[in-house]
């Protein structure tokens, strides 16, 4: 069972559950919008270039229109589950039609964030050369453009869902707690994996090419004309010399920092969904391997997925040897 970071009580109110997410729905793709095509000759001119972006009025109100209209939808789709927490804090009575409404909330989470995601940042990228219809593309570059957007929408929304769903899944827990008799999807821990793995993957294809090409019109720009002699030489002893290349270089490694911050996140992920099941079962079994009958407590099963069989077969062992510690206290006590 995985352990999952939960909405303490005094931000159990409607509106403080709305700001324990708002800074990782908002903000996620907020640094992405920003630093996901930072490029530029120097970190002033990177930076410069960011607070154009955010300072012109038509591109500024096609990024703020589309990251609170992505974040209105998301809210719209959590909001079940902040009232039935909220429900829960106040001690109201739940229904089972409430709790099922839940777990399929939670169940459509992940496909829905990324479509999210993905929608907006493909809105953006046909925004974007809408505003710049001067500029002349040739089906190859719109084309690239367009798919670097999407990869880094698929990015953003991977790494939205698995942290939304980490933050609210006490709601599903206490929905199934209240109605155990509700069936649970199945799911794959492998495809959660795959997902997380293939959208890293993704990603990274489309901002190697794009720093690629940053790096070759730089030089590109700087060689000496074509069939000049000494063109390597002066490639190798002045253009990797020349402090524009040093510039560059400080913009590649700030980029660097933000696909680090992703990656570290989506593999602590990773982590997450194979150490705490593992953990859940040593300690449970540990517990089996106990004489005392009170650490005969079952496993919750709240996701139906590779482990979930083998939390059913450590909690059938936990109920037998609560049962024979019953029947053995009872055949103790007759004369």
């Amino acid at each position: 069972m995985r352990k999952h970071r939960r909405i303490s009580f005094f931000r159990c109110s409607y509106q403080g559950q709305v700001l324990a997410t708002l800074p990782l729905i908002l903000g996620i793709p907020l640094s992405m919008v920003l630093f996901g095509d930072f490029s530029g000759d120097s970190l002033s001119a990177a930076f410069s270039r960011c607070m154009d972006m955010m300072s012109n009025p038509k591109s500024a109100i096609l990024i703020w229109a589309l990251l609170l209209g992505s974040t209105i939808v998301l809210f719209r789709y959590l909001d079940p589950i902040f009232q039935f927490n909220l429900d829960c804090a106040n001690e109201k009575p739940v229904t089972r039609k409430e709790a099922l409404h839940i777990v399929k909330h939670f169940n459509g989470l992940h496909f829905f964030t990324i479509f999210v995601s993905v929608i907006g940042f493909t809105l953006g990228e046909f925004g974007s050369q809408a505003f710049n219809k001067d500029t002349a593309f040739i089906s190859l570059a719109r084309n690239f453009m367009l798919m670097n957007a999407l990869s880094k929408g698929v990015l953003i929304g991977v790494i939205l869902s698995f942290n939304l769903e980490n933050i609210l899944f006490g709601a599903k827990r206490k929905a199934l707690s209240l109605f155990p008799d509700i069936k649970l999807k199945k799911t794959s821990l492998y495809k959660k994996v795959f997902l997380i793995i293939g959208a890293i993957v993704f990603f990274f294809i489309f901002q190697l090419l794009s720093t690629t090409a940053n790096f070759f019109s730089m030089g590109a720009r700087m060689l000496p004309p074509a069939g000049s002699e000494g063109d390597i030489n002066f490639f190798f002893k002045e253009t990797l010399q020349a402090q524009q290349i040093h510039g560059t270089l400080g913009v590649f490694l700030v980029k660097i920092g933000l696909y680090l911050f992703y990656v570290i996140e989506l593999m602590l992920q990773i982590k997450g969904l194979i150490q705490h099941p593992i953990k859940t079962i040593r300690e449970r079994l540990g517990a089996l391997t106990s004489s005392d009958p009170q650490n005969s407590t079952t496993i919750d099963i709240v996701t139906n997925d590779e482990f979930a069989e083998v939390y059913s077969e450590i909690n059938t062992l936990s109920i037998e040897k609560w049962m024979g510690a019953a029947q053995a206290g009872s055949g103790a006590l007759k004369p």
